[in-house]
């Protein structure tokens, strides 16, 4: 009987907290007219002193850490007119942020390792009279966000104990199946599936596993594949070519494969080198 290879994960950072980000929030009707009256020589306090708090704040309870974070809100032209500037700060009370910029060096989001993080957002509608009143940040419409995405291979490694991105994988090989002809459902849950490791090459990818009958039988399994858009500006991904190793005794394998993100998604550029992957995307978040 072989044996399966251990699948460990990096350690995860601390979290770390905020002790009392929104002391200035306790006397919330004070605050806002009291960076209403001193507007006119300095870009909107109301960003500075109450949106920014509430944004970080809001960033680090949706990750596990983060890293070099930088957070940049736009609610109109610092060397306007007092009058611009004023009407400025009235879309921000109205709940209405035209932009918002942020960056990081790296972060862990569901237990998933990425590197460099570019965000830009605009037209964003949110609840800012919760927000004053030190309610969590939450939005009122969906929001369609652009991006740029790093992740090198030892972050992809880390990650494989993440359920997000081990479910992902498990549901990549149901589909390999299913597309094969294969009741993948009846047959993948006589396995438990340890995903082990990821090797990034030119424009492909090696992924490494292992599947471990109910009898405690284990049986290894490679998936070898190459990985492209189908369109610039689209949202499906194509497989090509597929190479299985290892249990081709449970079905037969598809030599490509496309897959569907879904219309929310637009995917602009999809890199993948040796050690190295990126990603432009637009994505739409959809409020709660």
């Amino acid at each position: 009987m072989r044996t399966a290879p251990l699948c460990a994960s990096a350690p995860l950072r601390e979290t770390k907290t905020l002790s009392k980000p929104f002391t200035i929030l306790e006397k919330p009707w004070y605050v806002i007219s009291t960076l209403m009256s001193t507007h006119l020589n300095k870009q909107s306090k109301i960003i500075s002193k109450i949106l920014s708090p509430a944004l970080r704040l809001w960033l680090r309870t949706q990750v596990e850490t983060i890293e070099g974070l930088e957070l940049k809100i736009t609610g109109g032209d610092p060397a306007g007119t007092p009058d611009l500037r004023y009407r400025a700060d009235r879309q921000i009370l109205g709940g209405y942020i035209p932009q918002v910029a942020l960056s990081c060096n790296t972060a862990v989001y569901e237990g998933i390792h990425v590197g460099a993080v570019q965000l830009e957002a605009e037209n964003i509608r949110i609840n800012i009279g919760q927000v004053m009143r030190g309610k969590p940040l939450g939005l009122l419409e969906p929001v369609t966000v652009r991006g740029k995405l790093e992740v090198d291979e030892a972050a992809l490694n880390a990650s494989l104990q993440s359920p997000l991105l081990s479910g992902g994988l498990t549901d990549l090989l149901a589909m390999l199946l299913a597309a094969g002809g294969t009741n993948s459902e009846n047959l993948l849950s006589a396995y438990h599936i340890s995903w082990c490791s990821i090797t990034l090459k030119e424009d492909k990818f090696t992924l490494t596993g292992t599947l471990r009958g109910k009898g405690g039988e284990t049986t290894p399994v490679t998936i070898r594949s190459g990985l492209s858009l189908v369109r610039v500006g689209g949202h499906h991904l194509r497989f090509h070519p597929i190479h299985i190793d290892g249990i081709l005794e449970l079905g037969t394998f598809p030599d490509s494969l496309e897959i569907d993100l879904g219309e929310q998604v637009e995917i602009e550029d999809l890199s993948i080198a040796p050690g190295y992957l990126s990603c432009a995307a637009i994505v739409v978040i959809i409020s709660d």
